[in-house]
């Protein structure tokens, strides 16, 4: 249970750094930006863009990267 629990705990954690940078970065749909439009292609089959969002903060948070450092990659 105590497993479950930090897991829980990460996730949220993870889950409220991702909506304060969609606040940020002023982030939308893919549709409201003219680069990403131009193709009609919004989604890759197999392929979850929140997950590997997520798996790479997560990394960099493991590895030592400071919150102001991953902005910088991101």
């Amino acid at each position: 249970m105590y497993t479950n629990v930090n897991s829980i705990n990460l996730l949220l954690l993870f889950f409220f750094k991702f909506l304060q940078e969609i606040e940020r970065y002023k982030l939308g749909s893919p549709k409201s930006f003219h680069y990403l439009n131009q193709s009609n292609c919004y989604e890759l089959d197999g392929v979850n863009d929140s997950h590997e969002y997520l798996a790479t903060r997560r990394a960099m948070d493991i590895v030592g990267i400071s919150d102001q450092e991953q902005v910088l990659f991101l």
